[in-house]
């Protein structure tokens, strides 16, 4: 009987942990939760990391592609997040001028 209450309470974790993934999943699919303002940042953080100016292309070209093509997704950040947006844009910006 112990037994199946710890097989039924570890399934029952499971079961959560699975739904709050695929609720996290939903929300940064739909925009929510910050996701552009996420990549931003990683884009940034990479883009940094770059050693040479043809490595920044590929970032700076992400950071134009939302710019032109997700136009309405931007202007549905909150202004927190379109701060964080923009404060990464520019990092990367002058990452890649120190390049040049």
């Amino acid at each position: 009987m112990l037994s199946t209450i710890a097989f039924s309470s570890r399934r029952v974790r499971l079961g959560f942990v699975a739904g709050a993934a695929g609720f996290s999943l939903i929300l940064s699919a739909c925009g929510g939760g910050g996701g552009l303002a996420d990549d931003a940042e990683a884009h940034a953080d990479d883009e940094c990391a770059c050693t040479t100016f043809e490595c920044t292309m590929e970032h700076t070209a992400w950071f134009n592609k939302i710019n032109i093509t997700q136009e309405e997704d931007l202007a549905k950040l909150s202004a927190e997040d379109l701060a964080r947006f923009e404060a990464a844009e520019t990092r990367a910006t002058d990452c890649q001028n120190e390049l040049r």
